[in-house]
């Protein structure tokens, strides 16, 4: 069983099903990071480093503000769903009107909505030898209707059902399309495989017939309880394989669900004893995938409604936050400007002959830094370069926004679809600016063992190879980081016939869920029906008012039990007619943190090609990682503060501290 993660509060999270080995480097260096960050928090005294106690200082600059988690169900994440669907004969018998098909085309088109880009679907059917039906994973919808029209009959002719070869079909589906992700689309990749089955498997491993007392793999040898044992368990380690496959590959997240057609008694002499095995066997997948699960008695009203598609999304959790102005370096012998924020400090640009006013001084492609890095190897800072690795790449693209060119991570050899390389908490380019080491996590090392670790001087934008105690503590940034909660954030489902109507919110009472709105096309009134009851709430007058509050039956208006859904109308785009339309309702909790860094200082710096003089550029990072798996990929949203400061005083804005909002902070790389 997969299990909920403990709860706490800022980067206190984690897995209960972690390994109590030895933990890894990537482990203790994101652990490491959440624990510094609480532990500056902690160190700060209030009469110093308060909003009220600040120094009021030209060249300081104070950032606070709050920020949370991503709601994944309001981004084009990108989505893959695997329906692999029973196709074996009695199914002929189970569904005589064949309302599966339907039903399963309403589902994969709920999928490929086009409001949610990023999705694809894969149809596969089993019966005794699992098929794909659709190459692979795929956006087209044409192609995904054709192959649900396929699953009605299997290859099976007599009475079987290979769950097991199902399961490794989806395992090869899964893989491969991951394996050929880039490796930042597939740090947000949900994967999903939604299982069909009108009962438990009839295909029997030889290994079981086997372990269960069988000499041969003879058809009707072993003991039965022992069979349905062994089954069972080969199954549940197959959703165990292909969760720990996908996570360990660096995708988001994984899930099973599994829907049940229940078999009659006129389809088979022992239905009722294939009803109770699927009753048990098919939850306990569906929870082992960390899925639902949903049974139907007979194929009337059969539908994957049931299924919340879209409540796939796994909360995420704070994993770092740190702040750095660019255009400061902050050595033994004190700070320096560095006008092109290249990680060359002005003086040094003068030293080997760079300018200082521009990043890349012979416009080839590579930072000035990259090329003295690259010195050993022939490159010179005043003379284009072209190395090969960067034929055919653009030489100003960014693709994953973090601020090194996708030529010069092919060079300096990190992923330009991520952020954070080496999974470390700290991004490239802060890395490459201040020498650490981006390829391997050296967040608890001391490059200049000075009694500080790398990751800490990184934090307060001290130089991690300077021995540089006093630059540090005078000049060190401050922060405090407290958890401002947990609190549910609803997501909805997309609405086809009701035209002209979007949901915006809900009470945090409503049930999650499959509800339905009503429009009276006569009256003018629309109704809100909460998954949770079992008829419509009041009707409300449409006309005037952009947004409109609708109670549930079982709401209490501005009581602890309101149970109500805000929805914001454009009455021109209303139906004419009368319309009824479900709509799926969930809620995912976001996690937002109240931050302050302060004591960041400020330079006068020479104008560029890219900026006027006095140009500060403070970069603030924010990670995070599903809640679920945190120590996959992590996510970066990064704000950017841009100060003139002109010494000894002038500085515009003039204010001593910038508040930032939750919608300033950007996701690098942008939706996939």
């Amino acid at each position: 069983m997969r299990k909920s993660p403990d709860g706490g509060g800022v980067c206190m999270s984690r897995a209960s099903n972690e390994s109590t080995a030895v933990p890894s480097p990537r482990r203790l260096s994101r652990f490491y990071l959440c624990a510094l960050l609480q532990t500056l928090s902690a160190c700060t005294d209030a009469s110093l480093y308060s909003r009220e106690g600040d120094p009021s200082q030209p060249d300081r600059l104070a950032l606070s503000g709050r920020v949370c988690t991503d709601n994944p169900a309001d981004r084009s994440f990108p989505l893959r769903v695997l329906f692999l669907v029973d196709a074996s004969p009695v199914l002929g018998c189970v569904d005589t009107a064949g309302v599966r098909i339907p039903a399963l085309q309403e589902a994969v088109g709920r999928v490929l909505s086009p409001a949610r880009p990023g999705r694809q679907v894969a149809v596969a059917r089993y019966a005794g030898e699992a098929e794909l039906l659709t190459d692979g994973f795929t956006a087209d919808a044409t192609a995904a209707t054709d192959a649900v029209a396929s699953t009605l009959q299997g290859t099976c002719t007599q009475g079987c059902r290979d769950t097991e070869n199902a399961m490794q079909l989806a395992m090869a589906t899964l893989s491969g399309d991951l394996l050929r992700t880039p490796a930042g689309t597939r740090s947000r990749t949900r994967y999903t495989v939604v299982l069909l089955a009108a009962g438990p498997p009839v295909t029997v491993p030889c290994e079981c017939r086997e372990a269960c007392g069988c000499a041969t793999c003879a058809v009707g040898c072993g003991d039965p309880a022992c069979l349905r044992q062994c089954i069972g368990d080969r199954l549940l380690q197959r959703v165990d394989e292909m969760d720990a496959f996908v996570r360990d590959n660096g995708a988001a997240d994984f899930t099973l669900h599994a829907v049940h057609l229940r078999m009659p008694d006129g389809c088979d002499p022992s239905a009722a004893f294939l009803r109770g095995w699927a009753d048990e066997l098919l939850p306990d997948m569906a929870e082992r995938g960390g899925g639902q699960y949903a049974a139907f008695d007979d194929a009337v009203g059969f539908s994957y409604q049931s299924i919340s598609l879209e409540s796939l999304e796994s909360p995420f959790q704070m994993a770092s936050l740190m702040a750095s102005n660019v255009h400061v370096r902050v050595g033994a012998d004190g700070p320096a400007s560095d006008s092109d924020a290249d990680g060359l400090s002005d003086a040094e640009e003068q030293t080997i002959g760079s300018r200082a006013d521009r990043r890349d001084t012979d416009a080839d492609g590579l930072s000035d830094r990259v090329e003295v890095l690259l010195a050993p190897t022939g490159v010179r800072v005043t003379e284009a370069d072209q190395p090969t690795v960067c034929l055919g790449l653009d030489p100003l693209s960014d693709d994953d926004g973090d601020g090194l060119r996708d030529c010069e991570e092919a060079v300096l050899g990190t992923n330009p679809t991520l952020v954070d390389t080496d999974l470390d908490g700290l991004p490239d380019w802060i890395e490459f600016l201040w020498g650490t080491n981006y390829m391997a996590p050296d967040v608890l090392g001391d490059l200049d063992q000075d009694g500080s670790t790398n990751g800490a001087e990184l934090l307060l934008h001290s130089d991690p190879r300077a021995n540089d105690p006093q630059a540090r503590a005078e000049l060190g940034y401050q922060y405090s980081v407290i958890s401002g909660g947990v609190a549910p954030h609803p997501f909805f489902g997309e609405l086809v016939e009701l035209t002209g109507v979007t949901p915006v919110a809900a009470t945090p009472n409503s049930n999650g869920g499959v509800g339905r709105l009503s429009w009276d096309g006569a009256a003018g009134t629309l109704s809100w029906q909460d998954p949770g009851d079992f008829s419509l709430g009041p009707p409300v007058a449409i006309g005037g008012e952009p947004r409109v509050v609708l109670q549930a039956q079982s709401s209490t208006p501005g009581g602890a039990d309101e149970r109500s859904l805000s929805v914001d109308v454009v009455e021109d785009a209303l139906p004419d007619a009368s319309v009824e339309e479900e709509l799926s309702i969930g809620f995912v909790e976001q996690e937002c943190v109240d931050f302050r860094v302060s004591n960041v200082l400020l330079r006068g710096t020479e104008p560029t090609d890219e900026s006027v003089a006095g140009t500060n550029r403070v970069y603030l990072f924010f990670g995070e990682v599903p809640r679920d798996n945190p120590l996959g990929v992590p996510l970066y949203r990064a704000a950017l503060v841009q100060t003139l400061f002109l010494p000894p005083d002038l500085r515009d804005p003039p204010a001593d501290e910038i508040v930032l909002t939750d919608d300033e902070f950007v996701l690098l790389g942008g939706d996939p």
